[in-house]
């Protein structure tokens, strides 16, 4: 912290604007289509920087392109709620001062990922629940189970996406069993890697499906998909005909966050981009482009009522009651899981 401290003195008197002239890239790791390109740019032109993104299609594949280096070449990293503590203990993350990030005063103080002395860890972007998107049009059945998208009927098969992440697949494979979606049990993870194998012939890819007018549901590739809500709004949007759906059965609670890699290069901007993100408009302004619930308080008094009225996006209290946090697992149980998604992909 105070070797942070000492750079931040010497970068007001160099740069007037707070960073020094060679410190202008910030790079990032993130999710694709996950950060509205104008406040992105608008970022660049307020501070004439340039930001430069990576893009991994999993949380496995982030973590895999992280290890490439030893958690270096990234100023920021976005992981989802579960990882924070695993990345921690790799070395990869470290505390930072919360007056770093002035604009933390705007946001629920729930959702903020803490260390056991107290530290903040990551600065949370979005939370949100995983569904079914579905071609209500090329379906005999509406789809309102988890059940039916893990035990599909005859018109599905081929017809399946599934997200490449080993914790949403077994996770909600758990859940149409009706079993926790956070379970270890050896048993359960058993009768979980049955249903996926039995799935299996019905599942043309495993991937994030795309958000764009060529997105495989939208083309009649794909008939239904397993997707983050947002994406299923999203999606929702291009064809009348798809319909998107929070299973009957639950679903789990994830929480994206920004982490700042302790091997970062540029923390000084890391820390700025964070701040200009949870200005409350420019949090607004992301929430309603990309259609995922912000943690940011202040920012609600800002979106549409439309946004903020979506069961899809904020799920009323009762779904809310169905759906389960995610969370750390032992080491044993995530090599399982990852373990039985390889053996469906063949990675």
């Amino acid at each position: 912290m105070f070797r942070f401290v000492l750079i931040g003195l010497i970068v007001l008197i160099a740069f007037p604007g707070g960073l020094a002239a060679n410190d202008k890239i910030l790079s990032v790791l993130n999710w694709s289509e996950y950060l509205d390109d104008d406040l992105v740019a608008e970022f660049e032109r307020r501070y004439e920087v340039d930001v430069q993104f990576t893009y991994f299609e999993s949380s496995d594949d982030r973590d895999r392109i992280m290890a490439e280096n030893d958690g270096a070449g990234f100023d920021l990293v976005l992981a989802e709620d579960a990882s924070i503590r695993a990345l921690s203990l790799l070395g990869w993350l470290q505390p930072f001062d919360e007056r770093e990030v002035p604009n933390l005063r705007h946001l629920d103080p729930r959702w903020l990922a803490r260390d056991e002395q107290g530290r903040v860890l990551a600065v949370p972007y979005f939370w949100g629940t995983v569904g079914i998107a579905y071609r209500r049009d090329l379906l005999e059945q509406p789809i309102s189970t988890w059940r039916q998208f893990f035990e599909p009927a005859e018109d599905l098969r081929g017809y399946i996406a599934l997200i490449d992440d080993a914790w949403d697949v077994v996770g909600m494979a758990l859940k149409s069993l009706g079993k926790s979606m956070v379970s270890e049990s050896s048993q359960d993870l058993s009768e979980a890697e049955s249903l996926l194998r039995a799935q299996k012939p019905y599942v043309r890819s495993y991937g994030v499906v795309s958000l764009t007018e060529k997105s495989t549901l939208n083309t009649g590739e794909i008939r239904a998909a397993m997707v983050y809500n947002g994406d299923g709004v999203t999606l929702a949007e291009l064809n009348e005909n798809i319909a998107y759906v929070l299973p009957e059965e639950g679903s789990g609670l994830w929480v994206d966050q920004w982490t700042v890699p302790a091997k970062a290069t540029n923390k000084p901007l890391a820390y700025r981009f964070l701040d200009f993100l949870n200005e409350p408009k420019n949090a607004a302004k992301n929430a309603e482009t990309l259609y995922y619930a912000s943690p940011n308080r202040d920012a609600e008094a800002l979106m549409s009522a439309d946004l903020l009225h979506d069961p899809n996006v904020y799920p009323p209290a009762e779904v809310l009651a169905r759906c389960e946090r995610y969370q750390g697992l032992s080491a044993r149980a995530l090599r399982r899981r990852i373990s039985i998604l390889s053996s469906l992909t063949g990675d």
